[in-house]
């Protein structure tokens, strides 16, 4: 509701008062004011500036002014509190103050006018804080009991947002604005704990959990504005008593019980109910339908979203539980009015000299608004009368206007729940005839509408005639529009010619012309037919059609009018259309659209596709009650898509399973709605299938809100109630776990009932995991009986439906009798994969057997290998198998046996788990068999004509492998195989082969190949892989040199081929070489086949050569080839060029003189050492150790010399301990320790090594 200030305040705004003489361009660039729209409510906090906008439009420069409470604001003498931000008319309030809050308007003015804003609010954001308190306050309650823990929010400006959250009684509460949501620990809210709208939290039914580990409640209040938060008392919670109590149903806090909501608002009720069990609480509607479409409930509260005034009524909420079963009731009323509205928006108006304008002002609301009306910001009861304007029924009309009569009108409409405001400006113009889009020349054809442009603007609103030639045109053929266009209807070639435009007002006249052209129309002269198929069959359309000779035609289709694009379900070719694979959607009506560049033509037929039905749509739930839904939808008779219908499947998912869908009933066509039967506590949403006598529709959209229901008793109990005899000291009892859909309740858990042998009454186990499928319970017993039911218990109750009652077993232990005499069965002979054994029997009682007798089991084994070879074969207990011959022997054949091995076996009894201890061993030996299969079978190279295959020998030889057999079969393109076309291509290949190569096979050609092991027993089992040769127009892959390995006139040559998706390998290889220095490669003559490594030979010594290898298709030269890159090595030895330099003649010359020079310096030295001897005292002397050796000039320089020219000692004596310790050195040189001398391998390399003594001249030069 308006203040009456308000209106006041707009009494007293000066109305500017406009020059009463202007010239004409003075009038045209004047336009009143215009304020764009802002915010009406702004909040400021203390000592932070703010700024209030104001921005408006207009001609010539605004003015701005600003009034506050009704008064004007004295900005100019403001000082530093008050400015306006330049350019704009926005306020400025620095430091604003308390006293600053208000109601603030903003005035725009110029010389043709006033503009005034909307009312603004200016509000001090502020909130106080909670009283102070030092203790927590404990608040204590009985379980089952409901509590009340107060909140009174302090005074703030915006009302607080109030919360409960969770604090450590050490903690300080710290906000977080920047996460606001997860800055606190917020107390969550249920059923059980909820809010009023007073801000107090209410625990409707107390229990442990409401203590929260010794956490503290604590309230606080937030204020978004001033980004603040103050929290209120400290409390504590204590739940006393042992159980929960249970509680009849009874209302703690209700919300008013008469509301009043505005349209289009947000009405909520909440009611909140205590007790225990929880109450079951539902919402209905007293007078009228409840459109639960737009309603949301939850917990205790209804909301009704975008309220309407068919809302308006009685509203009861319900709460019952097991205890009060009749509801407690509480009635609302709900009230609906609105606030005023605009039935259409003011719009400011621009018009010219002497016409006519109207603002209309019409206004809804309830109660009926008021409105008033001002001029330049002046109530209209104040301005004196004029002529010109006139007010009836909140629309002013203004008439005749004149240049000087541009201004702004303001209406307000108010009722007591608020107000509307509108400021419009009136804009006259004076301006000369302008045309803005002359005429253009026009060709079009025959029958059309043809418009001419010549768009006119001016003020007054300039007349506009037309002219074809001199002739002016008039009549019904033709029509001039309000923009001064030319419309000419249903043209002929007559009409074809020059046409003129002439506008003139007051101010002016001008004009303009163009050709008009009219062609031949286009005509169809071939339609398309009606056409009706089956899905998804194929439908055509064709269409022919003629046109003007100077326009070409083509072909377009639509389908109910959207063009269709070509792809690869439809195609279009000139006038024809075909539709593949058609489906529902492709039923319609087709046009065939015949066009040229002026004209078309059309013709229409209707595709009738039968098939499966469209879905159904508008699927909403009517009614959701406790234990039934009502679901209705929509169905067109043209959804069935020409098929007569049969019924509709309604589905449903829930919460717990969301996306599974399940059906819930089928109902006969043509019903549109159906009655669903619910469980309890579940969410439902539900969608529709529609079936006619093609089959089932794809799924509606499924239903918009959760259809909720409340909790209840579990209507049925656990199914497979079992138990498992495998664990000895426990009774194992399993069932199958409930779905969460059974559940009807929260606390969902199961009742475990056992009645023992000397049990007088039932024992209950309690298991609270829902999800439980079994329960161990300890027994001092073995497999004894016991009397077992499951219930299914929830919050609500136990199930009333009557459980199961089965008869189980404790578990079972290992059987105390062991058999004996067991021992080869004399008349059943060993062979490579059988024996027959037999045995006494025993006692099955289940006092020794300890659980179920199930018969024996044979365990074998190969001698020492029992831990990886253990087998076992069972004999199953049959009384009346006939097992048992005149002897009463238990007998058994096992037929797995290990072929060609020593065998242990025994016997033990068994039950369903457990086993006894073995019989007596037997020893016995199987003859040889057949082998397994190989262990692999993998093609390595895969050619166009050949395959390299390689193998693993059997891991089950059974004997002694004496070679293997390789077959295979074509594959045809159709995958067949072609048994009778098997070809053996190696029927005794030798045991120790395990790769060879497949050849004269097809390219490109799938192959079955088969391989078998043999032992003398015969042929084993064939394993087999299917493999394709490669196209002989693949590329080959290149190999590339790895290694060479040169001797003297030899090299070791060692390749590698690389896989390569898509490529093929070669089936021969060829080693080419040449000299580094050479041109031409020599081939050497034989290829290699099936290998990667070669020999090659003839090469000379010490030289370079350069190798490659050449892979080849086939072995003759009209096949495919590819050489690999250049390997470079080097052969061992002497080259040929030192050859031919130590047999030059004057090489042999020079050493032979070299010789003779050394013979002659020998027999000097040998003379000379002779004399030595002379002296038989030296000896002595080097005997007793006095001889004295230093003097370099003893013996002219031979003193020191020995009878081999070689430094050593003259001494006889070859006592150990006197020779020098070098003495052996070279007599102990008998061989060469060179290690060029060898290969890697370490074979010799002889005289061609790298590095020889002889080549150092060590002897040599002793001599010397």
């Amino acid at each position: 509701m308006m203040a009456s200030w308000q209106v006041w305040c707009l009494v007293v705004i000066p109305c500017f008062v406009l020059a009463s003489e202007k010239t004409f361009e003075e009038v045209k660039n004047c336009r009143p004011p215009s304020i764009n729209e802002e915010k009406e409510l702004f909040y400021f906090i203390s000592q932070k500036s703010i700024i209030v906008p104001c921005t408006a439009t207009g001609t010539p420069n605004i003015k701005y002014n600003w009034f506050k409470d009704g008064k004007p604001v004295n900005v100019e003498n403001g000082g530093d509190r008050w400015s306006l931000i330049p350019g704009v008319g926005s306020l400025r309030i620095n430091n604003p103050v308390d006293s600053d809050s208000g109601i603030y308007q903003c005035q725009a003015t110029n010389e043709c006018g006033v503009s005034l804003s909307n009312f603004i609010t200016l509000l001090h954001a502020k909130m106080d804080p909670f009283p102070p308190v030092d203790v927590a306050k404990v608040l204590t309650q009985q379980k089952g009991h409901n509590l009340k823990l107060v909140c009174k929010p302090p005074n703030s400006v915006p009302k607080a947002t109030v919360r409960w959250i969770l604090a450590n009684p050490s903690n300080e509460v710290v906000y977080n604005d920047e996460n606001a949501d997860t800055a606190f620990n917020y107390v969550p809210l249920s059923q059980r704990v909820t809010m009023d709208y007073e801000g107090n939290l209410h625990i409707t039914s107390v229990n442990e959990d409401d203590e929260q580990n010794g956490k503290l409640y604590v309230c606080v209040a937030e204020n978004g504005p001033t980004r603040s938060i103050v929290k209120g008392e400290d409390k504590q919670v204590k739940a006393m008593g042992r159980e929960v109590s249970e509680m009849a149903v009874n209302i703690i806090w209700t919300s008013d019980n008469n509301t009043l909501v505005l349209e289009g608002g947000k009405a909520r009720f909440k009611c909140i109910f205590s007790g225990e069990p929880l109450p079951v609480i539902s919402w209905t509607k007293v007078t009228g339908h409840l459109d639960k479409n737009r309603i949301s409930v939850e917990n205790h509260e209804m909301i009704i979203n975008d309220v309407k005034f068919v809302d308006a009524g009685e509203y009861e909420c319900m709460g019952k539980n097991k205890l009060f079963p009749e509801p407690v009731r509480r009635k609302f009323t709900l009230r609906v009015q609105a606030a005023p509205k605009w039935e259409s928006n003011p719009q400011d108006l621009v018009v010219g000299v002497d016409e006519t304008a109207t603002v209309n002002c019409g206004v809804t609301g309830d109660p009926a608004p008021t409105v008033k009306w001002f001029i330049n910001g002046r109530p209209y009861e104040d301005l004196a009368p004029n002529p010109k304007r006139s007010l009836n029924d909140n629309i002013m009309t203004f008439s005749e206007l004149d240049k000087d009569d541009s201004q702004v009108i303001q209406c307000n409409a108010s009722n007591i729940h608020g107000y509307i405001w509108s400021d419009i400006y009136l804009y006259v113009e004076a301006q000369a005839p302008l045309i803005e889009r002359p005429p253009v020349d026009k060709i079009a054809a025959e029958h059309q509408t043809v418009t001419v442009t010549c768009h006119v603007s001016g003020k007054p609103k300039p007349k506009v005639i037309w002219y074809k030639g001199g002739q002016l045109l008039e009549g019904s053929h033709f029509t001039i529009l309000d923009t001064g266009d030319l419309v000419i209807q249903n043209t002929s070639t007559k009409n074809s010619g020059r046409y003129k435009c002439i506008a003139e007002n007051k101010f002016g006249l001008v004009e303009a012309e163009a050709d008009v052209i009219i062609r031949e129309k286009t005509k169809i002269v071939n339609a398309p037919m009606d056409t009706e198929v089956d899905f998804p069959n194929t439908a055509t359309f064709t269409c022919g059609a003629t046109t003007d000779p100077k326009e070409t035609v083509s072909f377009r289709w639509l389908k109910d009018g959207v063009e269709i694009k070509a792809d690869e379900h439809v195609k279009i070719s000139d006038g024809t259309l075909e539709i593949n694979s058609t489906k529902s959607k492709d039923s319609g009506i087709y046009t065939c659209v015949a066009y040229n560049s002026l004209d078309n033509a059309t013709a229409q037929a209707e595709l009738k596709v039968k098939a499966v039905p469209d879905p159904p749509y508008n699927v909403t739930l009517e009614d959701c009650d406790a234990n039934k839904a009502k679901v209705r939808w929509t169905f067109d008779e043209k959804m069935r898509n020409f098929v007569n219908m049969i019924k509709f499947i309604v589905e449903y998912t829930t919460e717990y399973k969301p996306g599974v869908w399940k059906t819930a009933t089928s109902i006969p066509h043509p019903a549109l709605d159906a009655d669903i039967h619910l469980s309890p506590y579940v969410k439902y949403k539900f969608r529709v299938k529609a079936v006619n006598a093609m089959g089932i529709s794809e799924p509606s959209l499924p239903t918009g809100g959760w259809c909720s229901t409340p909790l209840g008793v579990p209507d049925k109990n656990p199914d497979g109630v079992t138990t498992d005899e495998q664990e000895t000291g426990f009774l194992v009892v399993k069932w199958n776990a409930m779905d969460e859909m059974d559940h009807n309740g929260p606390e969902f858990r199961y009742q475990v009932e056992v009645q023992g042998p000397d049990d007088k009454q039932f024992v209950v186990h309690e298991v609270r995991d829902s999800k439980a499928t079994e329960i161990k319970i300890p027994v001092t017993d073995v497999y004894k009986p016991y009397q077992i039911r499951v219930k299914a218990v929830n919050q609500v109750g136990i199930s009333m439906a009557i459980p199961e009652t089965i008869t189980g077993f404790s578990g079972e232990a290992a059987p105390l009798v062991v058999p004996e005499n067991f021992e080869l069965d004399p008349d059943v002979n060993v062979t490579a994969t059988s024996a027959g054994f037999r045995w006494d029997p025993v006692d099955t009682s289940p006092n020794v057997i300890r659980g179920k007798f199930s018969g024996y089991k044979i365990q074998f084994w190969k001698s020492g290998q029992k831990e990886t070879t253990l087998h076992a074969h069972i004999i199953h207990a049959e009384p009346a198998s006939g097992r048992r011959r005149r002897d009463g022997k238990v007998r058994g054949v096992v037929a797995n046996l290990p072929s060609f091995s020593q065998i242990e076996a025994e016997v033990v009894v068994i039950n369903k788990n457990f086993q006894s201890n073995g019989s007596n061993m037997v020893n016995f030996t199987t003859p040889e068999g057949v082998p397994g299969p190989v262990s692999f079978l993998v093609a390595l190279v895969r050619g166009s004509h050949h395959f390299l295959l390689q193998w693993g020998r059997p891991t089950e030889e059974n004997g002694q492998i004496t070679g293997y057999q390789l077959s295979y079969t074509k594959i045809d393109a159709v995958d067949r195989l072609d048994m009778s076309d098997r070809f053996v291509a190696f029927e005794n290949i030798g045991p120790e082969v395990e790769r060879l190569t497949l050849k004269g096979l097809s390219p490109h050609s799938q192959y079955r190949i088969y391989l078998q092991a043999k032992t003398a027993m015969g042929l084993g089992k064939e394993y087999f892989i299917d493999v394709w040769t490669t196209s002989n127009t693949t590329r080959l892959v290149m190999p590339v040199v790895v290694d060479a390995s040169p001797g003297e006139n030899e090299a070791n040559i060692t390749w590698q081929v690389t896989a390569e998706k898509g490529s093929r390998h070669g089936k021969y290889y060829y080693m080419e070489y040449k000299k580094k220095t050479a041109k031409d490669w020599v081939r050497h003559k034989e290829p290699v086949e099936g290998d990667h490594w070669g020999m090659l030979k003839h090469l000379e010594p010490g030289t370079q050569y350069m190798v490659r290898i050449v892979a080849a298709s086939t072995a003759t030269d009209d096949g495919d080839y590819l050489a690999s890159d250049p390997f470079h090595f080097v052969t061992a030895g002497v080259g040929a060029a030192k050859a031919n330099f130590l047999t030059a003649a004057w090489f042999i010359g020079m050493m032979v003189a070299i010789a003779i020079l050394i013979l002659i310096l020998i027999i000097v030295c040998i003379i000379k050492r002779n004399r030595g001897d002379n002296y038989p005292v030296q000896e002595k002397e080097r005997l007793r150790g006095t001889y004295n050796d230093d003097n370099p000039d003893h013996f002219n320089g031979f003193g020191k010399g020995d009878d081999n020219g070689l430094q050593g000692s003259n001494s006889f004596d070859r006592d150990a301990e006197k020779v020098p310790l070098d003495e052996d050195t070279d007599s102990l040189d008998y061989g060469d320790d060179d290690a060029s001398k060898f290969n890697e391998d370490g074979s010799f390399i002889g005289q061609y090594g790298r590095g020889e003594k002889g080549n150092e001249g060590t002897n040599a030069s002793s001599i010397v």
